[in-house]
């Protein structure tokens, strides 16, 4: 048996105890810890050394693109030359990490370019 997690930011609001009574009623489960991200996660800059920051929510607010349809929204992330990444939770993220190395679980996040892949035993 394979149980996958979706749990993230909000892994306070329960996610310990439901991998603990996961692990009590399936003590052999291969338990995953996965991080998906979104693109109203990600963030952008002008560039990589740029002090502003931009939410996806307060970019699409300022190219003018609130109610724009998904097409128009990725044709235009395309054709911007800003730096975008996601921001780091270092709370949430050695929260779960924690929580999975409690239960005997694995952590994975799905990589960001093609060319990252892989899960992490949690240590």
């Amino acid at each position: 048996d394979v149980i996958v997690l979706d749990y993230w930011l909000k892994y306070h609001e329960g996610l310990s105890h439901l991998a603990r009574r996961l692990r009590q009623r399936f003590p052999h489960a291969i338990l995953i810890f996965l991080k998906l991200w979104s693109p109203i996660h990600f963030h952008q800059k002008p560039d990589e050394s740029a002090d502003e920051d931009y939410s996806f929510a307060n970019w699409k607010t300022n190219n003018g693109l609130d109610g724009a349809d998904l097409q128009t929204v990725i044709d235009t992330i395309d054709g911007d030359s800003g730096y975008w990444y996601f921001p780091d939770h270092p709370n949430a993220d050695g929260g779960i990490t924690e929580i999975a190395y409690q239960q005997g679980g694995y952590t994975f996040a799905f990589p960001f370019k093609p060319e990252e892949q892989g899960g992490v035993k949690a240590t």
